[in-house]
């Protein structure tokens, strides 16, 4: 009986183990955030039912969406975007919705996932949501 009871509290702190300490909530995306590459900023909040990402800093605020397939926005500033808008609550910690990459000026499906209080993941993602990959940005306090 004692070696069932040692088998058991083993897989029970196996298990504890292997839990987040602290459930994260889709909602803990709304705030300022910082890419890691590139220091620019975001401010993720609430439009309509969804979130919504703009960019509120870059590092060169003279950089326009020179990459943008709309030759009309090719001389409007990076800076003001609104790269997500009105992604859907997907998940307890994320969101998924389309997301405009300045970078190469096209549009992907993304998923913005809540890492922790302070660390998201935004990803592009193709192949019908197959492959995705993205920066983990830190959040600004």
């Amino acid at each position: 009986m004692e070696i069932i009871r040692l088998i058991f509290a083993a897989i029970l702190v196996s298990v504890l183990a292997s839990l987040p300490a602290v459930a994260q909530k889709a909602e803990d995306a709304f705030g300022v955030w910082k890419h890691p590459d590139n220091g620019s900023h975001i401010q993720i909040s609430k439009c309509g039912g969804g979130l919504c990402a703009k960019i509120i800093k870059v590092r060169d605020p003279s950089r326009t969406d020179v990459k943008n397939p709309d030759p009309a926005q090719r001389k409007r500033s990076i800076m003001g975007i609104t790269i997500v808008n009105g992604a859907e609550k997907s998940g307890d910690a994320t969101w998924s919705g389309n997301i405009y990459n300045t970078q190469d000026g096209q549009t992907y499906g993304g998923v913005l996932t809540v890492l922790s209080k302070d660390k998201l993941k935004l990803e592009g993602c193709v192949l019908d949501g197959l492959i995705c990959q993205g920066p983990t940005w830190s959040r600004i306090k």
